[in-house]
């Protein structure tokens, strides 16, 4: 005696699933894929803007040593309109033939020295 294979038996849904379906299908909405581990995560990195490149200049050098040397920080320069990107920055003055480089040694060393002197007249 042969035995038949029986097909499957569709799955059934349950109403809402099926009302959902029909509502996506009739206003063409594409359901969402769910996400799978090979999908890049969204991190707050990727919905942030990068600044648009800025190129060096003597002039930017000046104007990043002299607030450098009044104290503010290299981040919050680079934070405004207008400047390069803190890495950017950071990849001038390390590089040792750069032009920036020297300029931007004198202003941390000024900044380095004088903090001390204003603080002591200060108490």
């Amino acid at each position: 005696m042969a035995r038949s294979k029986a097909k499957p038996r569709p799955r059934r849904r349950s109403v809402k699933a099926a009302a959902s379906e029909a509502e996506r299908t009739a206003t063409s909405e594409e359901p969402e894929k769910p996400a799978t581990v090979l999908d890049p995560p969204v991190t707050r990195s990727a919905k942030l803007k990068r600044k648009p490149p800025v190129r060096y200049s003597d002039e930017l050098g000046k104007r990043i040593c002299a607030a450098l040397s009044d104290g503010q920080s290299l981040n919050s320069i680079c934070k405004a309109e207008g400047m390069p990107d803190e890495s950017s920055v950071r990849e001038w003055a390390t590089t040792p033939d750069h032009p920036f480089a020297p300029n931007y040694t004198r202003a941390r060393d000024w900044l380095s020295e004088n903090r001390g002197r204003t603080a002591r007249h200060r108490r």
